[in-house]
């Protein structure tokens, strides 16, 4: 088990609230940006929050654009596309999520929401026939 800590921003459409074993589970895709041999990359990684106390109120705070750092447990797999392209999914499933605050704000801290202990979702296996739930 890899415990990951990521800063990024949350990706298209923001975050959904989905169902998976009649359990609301927050999901959304989160775009960290990384330089390697001097050229900047844009990560992408699933987030999986499944034990959030207030889901509804907290996925309407996870919109896109939005600058988080998340920590929690990294799950990679590969899938394959109909072409034959083997692509890395990279999933996470948080424990902390902490909303940073950019821009003009003059505020020092940082709004913490701490997710509670996970429990472990039931792992997806994707193909090209079916759509990504997120």
């Amino acid at each position: 088990m890899a415990i990951i800590t990521v800063t990024g921003r949350i990706g298209k459409g923001g975050a959904q609230i989905k169902q998976f074993k009649d359990k609301d589970v927050i999901v959304f895709s989160l775009a960290e940006d990384v330089f390697i041999k001097g050229e900047q990359k844009t990560i992408w990684y699933d987030i999986y929050l499944n034990n959030a106390r207030n889901p509804e109120k907290l996925s309407e705070a996870l919109k896109q654009g939005r600058l988080i750092m998340v920590n929690g447990t990294l799950r990679v797999g590969t899938w394959t596309t109909n072409s034959g392209n083997v692509l890395l999914q990279q999933s996470i499933n948080v424990e902390n999520v902490t909303f940073i605050r950019s821009g003009g704000s003059k505020q020092q801290s940082n709004d913490d929401y701490n997710v509670g202990p996970l429990e472990e979702p039931e792992h997806q296996v994707f193909n090209d026939q079916e759509e990504l739930p997120f």
